[in-house]
């Protein structure tokens, strides 16, 4: 049988971790597994290709932090992952079940869409792009990121995602995947650092499509930002025009406080 390991450094014991397909589904009625001396536990999964999320709760606390497997499980969309998890410049962590991302929904299952439903995604893109995936495309658009087309662009993103019904696809075609610029701006906004930032994009070679990612264009969209506007909190509110108001609002949605 499929098992996950769910493992911490400090916690008072005994820890109870409890179990649900979404961060707002978990069970905290019934803990999945007591740990009383133990700093893991390992837990069975009834079906290894739906997602799952575990909240570990210390002695004496009634919440604790959420941890989840970050890929979805879809049969025609393997790529297709959670962004939650990232540690941000102050100690906090991105929400589990609130942001994600894939490289294209156009061979998923059946069995798919009903997934993706009970996460509470919907199985079309949003915006859908139509692009040639390769090399000179690529550059091209991670090169006009300053751009008044990329930038109204941009703009239009965060403030969907600060305003639309949550769970919400970042980006979910093959292209915006393989440039990673929309979940790279979205994760920099919160504050996750650039190397976790590349490390996500990278995640996308399990999937085994071409092209494989490569972080060169993530290198030069981030370079020709500095180029312009020195730094990337000038960026957002010259470039994009992000007031404080939208700032504060897609940090109150998508990072947890400790």
């Amino acid at each position: 049988m499929i098992s996950c390991t769910v493992s911490w450094e400090l916690a008072r014991a005994p820890v109870r971790v409890y179990a649900g397909p979404t961060p707002g589904g978990i069970d905290r009625d019934t803990p999945a597994a007591v740990a009383r001396t133990e700093t893991e536990v390992t837990i069975p999964r009834a079906d290894p290709t739906a997602p799952v999320y575990f909240e570990v709760v210390a002695r004496g606390a009634r919440h604790g932090p959420v941890v989840g497997d970050r890929f979805v499980g879809l049969a025609g969309a393997p790529n297709t992952r959670d962004l939650g998890g990232y540690q941000t410049f102050d100690g906090q962590r991105t929400r589990w079940g609130r942001l994600f991302r894939t490289d294209g929904l156009s061979a998923i299952t059946d069995a798919d869409r009903a997934r993706l439903a009970a996460v509470g995604l919907p199985d079309t893109c949003p915006d859908p792009v139509v692009e040639p995936v390769d090399d000179v495309t690529l550059r091209a658009a991670a090169a006009s990121v300053t751009g008044p087309e990329a930038r109204a662009r941009d703009q239009a993103l965060l403030r969907r995602l600060a305003r639309d019904p949550m769970p919400q696809w970042v980006q979910c075609d093959l292209f915006t995947d393989r440039l990673g610029w929309s979940a790279a701006l979205l994760l920099a906004t919160l504050g996750v650092a650039n190397e976790t930032i590349v490390a996500d994009h990278l995640t996308s070679a399990r999937a085994g499509l071409p092209p494989p990612p490569d972080r060169a264009y993530l290198d030069l969209a981030f370079e020709t930002i500095r180029r312009r506007y020195k730094t990337f909190g000038r960026y957002l509110v010259r470039g994009l025009g992000l007031d404080e108001r939208t700032y504060l609002r897609l940090r109150e949605r998508y990072v947890a406080r400790r």
